[in-house]
């Protein structure tokens, strides 16, 4: 994924399923500048930064 489309899905009205090292993510903040995310594991609830690179779309998600 691209920091554009990361920033897009956050501002995204709708839940767009995201993936990070085959776990659900939901992204909690995006920067451009370093290429890096916030992002919360969707079972854990804990929150790390990751490359942005490495997150994958999954789609809309119920």
């Amino acid at each position: 994924m691209d920091a554009r489309r990361a920033e897009e899905i956050l501002k995204s009205p709708e839940k767009i399923g995201v993936r990070y090292r085959n776990n659900h993510v939901w992204i909690e903040s995006v920067n451009k500048h370093h290429n890096k995310a916030y992002v919360t594991y969707l079972e854990k609830k804990n929150t790390v930064e990751v490359e942005i690179d490495h997150l994958r779309e999954e789609g809309p998600m119920d």
